[in-house]
């Protein structure tokens, strides 16, 4: 996830990169969510992570959300708590 481009920019015109980062989330569209989890795997992904606390809450009952206009289009991004995801790794 360090590898995502930060989420305050600067971002490529015409660029697709596979998500965006903060300090403590990363941010996935559909079509990396989708390559992680493929087939029906995403929906179930998405509750399991959910209920983990890993995955943040979409607005009503969505997984996804709509972001900030530091993404260009505003599109729905699946949001990842990174800290959260590191606990659980460490185990």
């Amino acid at each position: 996830m360090n590898t995502l481009p930060r989420i305050e920019g600067p971002h490529a015109d015409g660029a697709d990169p596979a998500g965006w980062c903060d300090a403590t989330r990363a941010y996935l569209p559909q079509s990396t969510w989708t390559g992680l989890f493929p087939g029906g795997s995403a929906t179930s992904a998405a509750k399991a992570l959910l209920d983990m606390q890993m995955l943040l809450p979409g607005e009503e009952g969505r997984f996804t959300r709509r972001f900030s206009r530091a993404v260009p289009g505003r599109p729905r991004l699946y949001g990842i708590n990174v800290d959260r995801v590191m606990v659980y790794k460490a185990g």
